[in-house]
């Protein structure tokens, strides 16, 4: 049970839905607009540092936290679904947080090496990989390890790389 869903659906004709992730960055779905929470002249860029509130441009409905974890099967969750609902509450502010050029780089070559493997993975099963392919695995294992490590690729083999695995990398 969480109130604060219960709260937002208010009346019968008040609708609440939870956000769910989709296939196509490009879809106008994927769309939200951010409001700020401190006054600002017509159509200023909001501060690095401030507070937004998120209004989904099609539904015309406004982002809120919610108390349902979606990581449920760890001992303490840290995730937690995301609704939105007609009603906007201004304590409902989620901040703006720096991050990094080179953690948004980590991010990216991870989220692509995993897809790359999960591709060839499958190829693999099935048997249709080519020659070219399973070097291409090779050599992305090869920096995964030098990117786990921390270590820069200076032309030794991976499996001679010492030290302790980053964790959070």
């Amino acid at each position: 049970f969480d109130a604060n869903r219960e709260k937002l659906r208010g009346g019968p004709n008040n609708l609440a839905f939870h956000l769910v992730p989709i296939m196509y960055g490009q879809d106008v779905a994927s769309i939200f607009e951010l409001d700020g929470t401190t006054v600002q002249h017509g159509d200023q860029l909001v501060p690095k540092g401030s507070y937004v509130r998120l209004r989904h441009l099609c539904t015309n409905t406004w982002v809120h936290s919610c108390s349902i974890p979606i990581d449920k099967d760890k001992p303490k969750p840290v995730m937690h679904k995301l609704g939105a609902a007609t009603l906007r509450e201004d304590r409902e502010a989620f901040a703006l947080v720096h991050v990094s050029t080179a953690e948004i780089r980590d991010l990216d070559f991870a989220n692509d090496a995993s897809q790359v493997l999960h591709n060839l993975g499958a190829k693999l099963l099935d048997g249709s990989i080519t020659v070219g392919e399973r070097r291409l695995v090779i050599k992305l294992l090869s920096d995964l390890v030098f990117f786990v490590m921390r270590v820069e690729n200076s032309g030794q083999k991976p499996l001679n790389v010492g030290g302790t695995p980053d964790r959070d990398r």
